[in-house]
């Protein structure tokens, strides 16, 4: 089941970054393509300014709120 969500969000990405493409030119269908990995990536490091709010939440870790 999570293999076929993220099958179908990364199809999703591509067919966002074509439309991109179609419409706006190559260069900006790349530029969308980097910027959703670099945002895929900072996700996944969970880098953020909400971090430390999960933290707090889920695990009651104060320390990212200082």
């Amino acid at each position: 089941m999570r293999f076929m969500n993220r099958l179908l969000l990364v199809a999703g990405g591509l067919a966002g970054v074509f439309a991109v493409m179609l419409t706006a030119g190559v260069r900006q269908g790349l530029l969308a393509l980097l910027g959703i990995g670099f945002g895929a990536a900072l996700q996944g490091a969970r880098f953020g300014f909400t971090t430390g709010w999960r933290d707090y939440i889920e695990r009651r870790d104060p320390q990212g709120l200082w």
